[in-house]
C-alpha cells in the first residue's frame, strides 16, 4: 500500500502531467526508441526529429 501522502506516476489527477515530465508517457518513450540508434548513426536523426514532431515531445 502506498502512504497517503504518495501519489503514484499512474494517478488520475496529475499522474498524465508527472509521466509527460519524467518521460515516461507513451508520446516520450516512441520517441525515444529511436534515439539510441540514432546515436549509433544506425537511424537518422530526422526520423527521431519527425516522431518528436508528430507527438508532440520537446526535448
Amino acid at each position: 500500500m502506498t502512504p497517503a501522502r504518495l501519489r503514484p506516476l499512474g494517478q488520475p489527477r496529475g499522474g498524465s502531467a508527472a509521466r509527460r515530465h519524467f518521460g515516461v508517457d507513451a508520446e516520450s518513450v516512441t520517441v525515444a526508441a529511436p534515439a539510441a540508434p540514432a546515436r549509433r548513426g544506425e537511424v537518422t536523426a530526422e526520423t527521431v526529429r519527425r516522431a518528436a514532431e508528430r507527438y508532440g515531445v520537446r526535448f
